[in-house]
């Protein structure tokens, strides 16, 4: 699973003197959350005190988790996520990311600390996705898929125009306005026996006119406008089971998440300190 977690880089609040800043908000299983981690969050994420409060408990348990399940980062992979990020910032590779941040005091220790701890959050989610789900029964399957035949339509040839870009948010764009500018566009045909099979499953869920969602591919976003699709059938359910299966699993990933912190919030020690 590909970090569908809030990476929060909150620091710790305490003074140089070792004091906590101001009072104490709340304690998690007896960790502090200070009245100045509460105040950054709201500055930061532009929300209430109370909403920032839950970000910071839902932090206060992940991390506890993750101590919990003994999951960590190798030295590699924290490499190899300090060199993704540094050629999202430009930088050929993370030599040269990391002589520009060692002008900086800290600064590369800290964004090493920090892909750390996200490589560790990202592993704790897969975690919890891959825990049985009992909602995923053969009956509920055949249910999803009657409820999404277009999701399992093939068809011998599709013509799609491709969209390229560097966000997501300049792809988002297209579909509102229709233009814009950092766009790369390829008028494509897909034929199913020579193409990916996360294309084919976009393609093939998208209709005739409408755009697929953005994916990630590389470096870059893409997106695929379908403008027409030969011999469209739909797939027998016993063909698609598996996947139909693995469909319903990615489209619950977020409500198993939040019941898993439900639940484990549930059986916290939690104390909010009232004013």
């Amino acid at each position: 699973m590909k970090k569908i977690f809030l990476s929060l880089a909150l620091g710790l609040a305490i003074s140089t003197n070792g004091a906590y800043l101001n009072g104490v908000a709340a304690t998690v299983n007896n960790e502090p959350i200070t009245d100045y981690d509460v105040e950054l969050v709201v500055k930061r994420m532009n929300i209430t005190p109370n909403e920032a409060l839950n970000v910071l408990i839902r932090d206060k348990l992940e991390l506890s988790q993750i101590k919990e399940l003994g999951l960590g980062a190798s030295e590699s992979e924290i490499n190899e996520e300090l060199s993704q990020i540094a050629k999202q910032n430009g930088y050929s590779d993370l030599a040269s990311y990391a002589q520009v941040l060692s002008h900086k005091a800290g600064a590369l220790s800290q964004l090493r600390e920090q892909a750390k701890e996200n490589l560790a959050r990202g592993k704790l989610y897969d975690f919890i996705i891959s825990q049985p789900n009992d909602n995923i029964t053969r009956a509920n399957a055949m249910r999803f898929y009657e409820q999404n035949r277009g999701m399992f339509t093939r068809f011998s040839s599709a013509k799609v125009t491709r969209y390229m870009a560097k966000s997501g948010a300049t792809l988002e764009r297209v579909k509102a306005q229709g233009l814009a500018s950092g766009v790369t566009t390829t008028a494509m045909t897909i034929y199913p026996n020579s193409a990916d099979n996360r294309v084919l499953n976009l393609i093939a869920a998208a209709n005739v006119g409408d755009f697929t969602p953005i994916v990630r591919e590389g470096d870059s976003y893409v997106m695929y406008k379908v403008n027409s699709k030969e011999n469209p059938q739909v797939v027998a359910f016993e063909e698609v089971e598996q996947n139909v299966a693995i469909m319903m699993a990615e489209q619950e990933k977020e409500a198993l998440i939040a019941d898993y912190f439900n639940k484990l919030r549930a059986k916290a020690n939690i104390e909010i300190i009232k004013r």
